[in-house]
């Protein structure tokens, strides 16, 4: 059996796009000299929703975890075994998660937080979860926190919620929004239960960093703060 690098696979793929993978030298020399290239600064890297989240993330956890954002799945996520697989490579390249937590010593990857946004035209209504992003975490063991759009977030709040999920290797349940603001212990609507999503290529990803145990009973959990 002939086995072919993953270099080999995407220098393949570009061909038959008919586009070929340059060197630093090749895009060196085909830079325009004396012009300016036609770039310009964004006027932010989030957008006001995402950096008020990403604010009080940083102010909820402190220095317990480093916030990283727009983290792609390929930063974080590997092939097992040195796998081959380009098509699924390439999706992890192109898939993004809004948070990722890491241990601030080793950058080991904790959990991965994705904000919530309603739609305008739907108020109340929860869009449904990306399902490869959903099944690439769980088959890496890495876990899936959901957190709500607010205009404004409770720091103490929201460090409560998040610090039972991060702090532990072992998944806890999930924690609703009734959860959170009913102090009467009162069980949460149904609607907020955990989904419970397959994953057909759990064999073939692990953690980019130092590698977590595959938990085949992982689910979503989300936090509404």
């Amino acid at each position: 059996m002939i086995r072919y690098s993953y270099s080999q696979m995407l220098d393949a793929t570009l061909r038959l796009c008919r586009v070929r993978r340059g060197t630093e030298s090749d895009a060196a020399e085909q830079l325009p000299t004396n012009e300016s290239l036609a770039l310009s600064q964004r006027a932010n890297v989030l957008s006001e929703s995402h950096a008020l989240l990403y604010r009080a993330l940083a102010n909820a956890m402190g220095t317990d975890c480093a916030i990283f954002a727009k983290s792609r799945l390929s930063d974080f996520l590997a092939l097992r075994d040195g796998g081959k697989d380009l098509k699924l490579a390439i999706k992890m390249d192109r898939k993004y998660v809004d948070f990722m937590l890491c241990d601030p010593s080793s950058m080991q990857p904790i959990a991965a937080v994705q904000l919530v946004l309603n739609p305008k035209d739907k108020p109340g209504a929860r869009p449904p979860v990306d399902p490869f992003i959903a099944q690439a975490l769980r088959a890496a063991g890495i876990k899936l926190l959901r957190i709500d759009a607010r205009k404004n977030y409770c720091s103490d709040e929201l460090r409560k919620a998040l610090l039972p999920k991060v702090s532990a290797c072992v998944v806890t349940s999930e924690l609703s929004a009734t959860e959170m603001t009913d102090r009467s212990g009162n069980a949460s609507d149904s609607s907020t239960q955990p989904t419970t999503l397959t994953h057909s290529f759990d064999s073939r990803l692990q953690p980019g960093l130092p590698a977590s145990p595959v938990r085949p009973n992982l689910v979503e959990q989300t936090i509404s703060a």
